[in-house]
């Protein structure tokens, strides 16, 4: 019978590989920007908003980021899923006028899902129309 040699830099080295890495602190923030209803061209206050997040933006770019377009309930589904994305582009464009990259940009409807405000089908409410841009930064 052959015996093993026990070599402590070995465990040492074993167990260092079991004890998991602390978790880098990721902070999620959330900017919203709103349109006037039926609208997707940003306002002066839609305008500053973006301007607002730019900086948290693209301090945390390397991470992605999402642009989310939503509008209310006073139009067809189809109608709103269009309101939402164009909104989301127009969005994108601002931002990349502001210098972050096209590259970090992802963007998405969620249209009349996902309200800030739930309502009946059919009512305008302003909190629904508005576009999410969601950094995540460690």
């Amino acid at each position: 019978m052959k015996l093993m040699s026990f070599r402590p830099v070995g465990v040492c080295f074993a167990l260092a590989l079991m004890i998991p890495a602390p978790a880098s602190a990721q902070v999620r923030t959330v900017f919203n920007v709103y349109f006037e209803w039926g609208s997707t061209t940003l306002d002066a206050k839609a305008v500053e908003a973006v301007a607002k997040a730019a900086p948290n933006v693209k301090a945390c770019e390397h991470n992605g980021l999402r642009v989310v377009g939503h509008a209310d309930r006073s139009h067809t589904e189809e109608e709103s899923t269009a309101l939402g994305i164009a909104r989301a582009k127009a969005v994108r464009e601002a931002l990349m006028a502001l210098g972050v990259a096209n590259s970090a940009i992802g963007v998405t409807t969620h249209g009349e899902l996902d309200l800030a405000r739930e309502t009946a089908d059919g009512i305008r409410e302003p909190l629904n129309r508005r576009v999410e841009i969601i950094v995540v930064c460690d």
